[in-house]
């Protein structure tokens, strides 16, 4: 499935899925974030999210600050123009995840899509759903 998604990012001369991650992740923060925290949400090696955010931030998809606890760290925000990415970056990835979706639903026992979720996803997590 990944594959499909970065195969379309590319195409449309888009940034790799990553990118996506992080800004989907800002977005929906509900304040700027450290880098550690960007690290735990994504589960991305520490090296590697440094080196992706220098990238996005010379994009201008996302801004820097300080951070507002201690004056040292820095915090990361989307900008307009990462937010515009993210919507631009989402009409390659829905189509993917709709038809991947459709084949589950069409294919699935619920019962077992919800097992294998639960194989996945931490249950405290899954607590916050109710699965009919």
């Amino acid at each position: 499935m990944t594959d499909q998604i970065e195969e379309r990012l590319k195409t449309a001369t888009l940034p790799p899925l990553m990118w996506f991650e992080v800004l989907f992740e800002l977005e929906h923060a509900p304040k700027c974030l450290r880098p550690f925290e960007l690290q735990k949400r994504l589960l991305f090696k520490q090296h590697n999210l440094s080196r992706l955010l220098a990238r996005m931030f010379d994009a201008k998809v996302i801004q820097e600050g300080d951070a507002p606890a201690d004056g040292r760290g820095k915090t990361f925000c989307t900008t307009e123009e990462g937010r515009k990415m993210s919507r631009r970056m989402w009409q390659c990835y829905s189509p993917v995840l709709h038809s991947m979706h459709a084949q589950i639903s069409e294919h699935a026992d619920p019962e077992q899509v919800t097992n294998a979720l639960r194989s996945l996803v931490n249950q405290k997590t899954l607590d916050h759903f109710e699965v009919d």
